[in-house]
């Protein structure tokens, strides 16, 4: 988002470095503050990239199934 404007520059959202700092500071600072307001925010945010972001391989048998995070389109809430 454009600070000055509000204008939204990119249409996708992501949990990739300079992201996954948000949710973060969300959840630090329910633990510091105690504010539930926080903690609702991060579950929030927690549960849609969840749902939306993540994508489950299921990997070589014997072995553990990988995860991945990929971005998508808050449009759509597809993979973009």
């Amino acid at each position: 988002i454009n600070t000055d404007s509000g204008v939204w520059m990119l249409r996708h959202s992501s949990a990739g470095a300079g992201v996954d700092s948000y949710y973060e500071y969300l959840l630090k600072a329910y633990l510091l503050l105690g504010e539930p307001t926080y903690l609702d925010m991060f579950t929030e945010t927690y549960e849609a990239a969840m749902m939306y972001q993540r994508h489950k391989d299921p990997g070589v048998q014997g072995k553990r199934p990988k995860e991945w995070m990929f971005d998508v389109s808050m449009d759509t809430g597809k993979m973009s």
